[in-house]
Parts: C-alpha cells; sequence; structure tokens
C-alpha cells in the first residue's frame, strides 16, 4: 500500500526545513535554537521536541513558526522515522524502482488468477488438492500466454502446430499423480 500523503506543514518553516541530530536527540529550527525532547506522545505513537519558551519569544519569525497557543515550537517524531526514511531512501534506488514493476506483473497475475479463474477461494480442501488448483489455474494462465504470443509471432498455419507442441510439452510435465486426478478423471492412461 502506497505511503498516504499529507498536506503537511504550511507554515514558514515546515518541518522539512528542521534538522534531526541524532547524537544529542535534538531538533534544530533554521534559526538554530534547539528543540529538546519532552515527552513521548501515546496517541501518535510519538516522541515529542519543544522549544523553550524563553528562545522562541526573542525570534523575529515567531508568528509565523510557533502558531501553537503556548507560543512555543513542537514537532512530533514517529518512533520509527528513522526506519521510514530508510525505507523511502531505498525506495529511490534503481533496484527498488525495478522490483516495483515487477511487483505490478506479479499482482496483474494473481488478480486474474483471483478474477477469471476462481482463485479467490479454494474449491478443494487439503493442501495438496489446493496445490493441484493453484497448479491447474496456472497451466491455464500459461496457456492462454502461450496461445496469444503464438499469435503474434507464428504464421497463421504454423501457430496450431506451435501450440500443440508446447501444450504437450507442459502435459509431459506434470506427473501421473496431477493428471489421475478429479481434474483430469475423463483421461484413460
Amino acid at each position: 500500500m502506497p505511503r498516504q500523503r499529507y498536506p503537511g506543514d504550511k507554515s514558514v518553516y515546515p518541518l522539512k526545513k528542521f534538522t534531526y541530530d541524532k547524537d544529542k536527540d535534538i531538533y534544530l529550527c533554521p534559526k538554530g535554537t534547539s528543540l529538546n525532547k519532552k515527552g513521548y506522545s501515546k496517541s501518535r505513537n510519538s516522541i515529542i521536541y519543544q522549544s523553550s519558551k524563553k528562545t522562541c519569544s526573542l525570534c523575529p519569525d515567531k508568528m509565523q513558526c510557533a502558531t501553537g497557543k503556548h507560543g512555543i515550537r513542537t514537532i512530533h517524531r514517529h518512533i520509527y522515522q528513522e526506519d521510514v526514511e530508510s525505507a523511502l531512501s531505498n525506495l529511490k534506488k534503481p533496484k527498488a524502482k525495478e522490483m516495483a514493476v515487477f511487483r505490478k506483473s506479479v499482482e496483474r497475475i494473481i488478480a486474474e488468477a483471483k478474477g477469471f479463474h476462481g482463485m479467490s477461494r479454494a474449491r478443494l480442501r487439503g493442501i495438496s488438492n489446493v496445490k493441484e488448483q493453484c497448479l491447474m489455474t496456472a497451466v491455464v494462465q500459461n496457456i492462454k500466454r502461450l496461445a496469444a504470443w503464438t499469435k503474434k509471432k507464428a504464421s497463421p498455419a504454423n501457430q496450431l502446430m506451435v501450440i500443440k507442441t508446447k501444450v504437450a510439452k507442459i502435459v509431459e510435465a506434470l506427473n501421473y499423480r496431477f493428471l489421475t486426478s478429479h481434474y483430469f478423471s475423463f483421461i484413460t492412461i
């Protein structure tokens, strides 16, 4: 699920202009004032950082920055903020973008299986029976893709022959037990 985006802080000094000092565990405002750790918010699952009233009262941008009723700047830092920042930086890497493209194709195939081939619910009970249902669905999807590929690549006279040989290879790859299951009970081997 994509990360939710919020309208954000529209003040003169939004949160992204503040820098976090990991060693001292404080935030520094753009004017150099430190916001120290004051407590923990259970409802927001975050650590609260606040400036002192004394330093904020001397700042010329107090009215635009410290908009709260107490006249001090407060910042909430989620307890997993480092992990979120790490994940967001990883998403910008080329490998992550490549995996996102791959994930879209996988999710499309699963959506097709659920929507058109009855994979939203298992029809049978037991791991082996459900495995058979999944394998049969995969075979059907592969045959559909093979037919579409053959239609594009092979000449019309050669299309049926290519499909027959490919399907024969797929059927050979399936084991005897699978072919004699209830899906293929009409076939005598």
